[in-house]
C-alpha cells in the first residue's frame, strides 16, 4: 500500500483538520500523521527515522513541520506555508517562552517551550540543508496564504525552487479545508501523480 508522511506545524498534533481531510481524500492511501517531538534535532531525527523505516511516496508538511519536510531527500514534498528559515521565523512568528498546544497530543503534553536552545537546535538543521549540494527543486512544491500573518516566505520559495512548482490563495496561515480540497489536492495529483 502506497503511504503519505503528514508532518504538523509547532503547537499542533498529528490529528489535526489536515491529517483527518488527507486520509478522506486519499482513500486509498495509507496517510501517516505520528504527533512530532517538540525538540527540532529530536523532531528531525524521529522523522528519518519514520522515513527510513518506510516507503513514502508523499510528504505533506505545514508550517515547521513544512520545514522539516523541506530537509527530506528524495521524497517528493508539498509544503503549506512552510517556515523556511525556521529560526527567525519561529523566533518572530511565534516566539520565546511556554506556548499552550492548539491541539491535544498523544502524550497528555498541554504546553511546550521555546527557548534559545530551541532556535539554536532549528539553525543546526537550517545550516546543514543550506550546505547540502543534493538538488531539491524537483521534489519540493508549496502553496502560501497570501493573507498569512505569521510567515512570509513565498519569494524565499520561488527563489530555490521556482514558480512552476507554487500556489498562493487567499487564506492565512491555517489552510481551510476549502483550499486543500480544491487547490491542493489537484495540484499534487498532477505534480506528482501519486493517484
Amino acid at each position: 500500500m502506497r503511504k503519505i508522511l503528514h508532518l504538523h506545524g509547532i503547537g499542533s498534533a498529528g490529528g489535526g483538520a489536515t491529517a483527518s481531510v488527507l486520509k478522506k481524500l486519499f482513500s486509498d492511501i495509507e496517510v501517516i500523521s505520528p504527533d512530532i517531538p517538540v525538540r527540532p534535532l529530536e523532531a528531525f531525527a524521529f522523522i528519518s527515522k519514520l522515513v527510513a523505516g518506510n516507503e513514502f511516496d508523499f510528504v505533506v508538511g505545514t508550517s515547521l513541520g513544512g520545514f522539516y519536510a523541506m530537509l527530506i531527500k528524495g521524497i517528493p514534498k508539498f509544503l503549506i506555508n512552510p517556515a523556511m528559515n525556521a529560526p527567525t521565523d519561529i523566533e518572530n512568528a511565534i516566539g520565546l517562552g511556554e506556548h499552550d498546544f492548539l491541539r491535544p497530543r498523544q502524550d497528555g503534553a498541554i504546553s511546550y517551550t521555546i527557548d534559545r536552545s530551541f532556535i539554536d537546535e532549528l539553525e543546526i538543521l537550517l545550516k546543514g540543508y543550506n550546505s547540502s549540494s543534493y538538488d531539491f527543486s524537483k521534489e519540493t512544491f508549496g502553496i502560501f496564504g497570501r493573507n498569512d500573518e505569521l510567515l512570509h516566505n513565498a519569494d524565499i520559495f520561488r527563489e530555490k525552487f521556482g514558480e512552476e512548482n507554487m500556489l498562493t490563495a487567499d487564506f492565512g496561515h491555517r489552510l481551510p479545508v476549502r483550499v486543500l480540497k480544491q487547490v491542493v489536492y489537484p495540484f499534487i495529483e498532477e505534480k506528482v501523480n501519486l493517484l
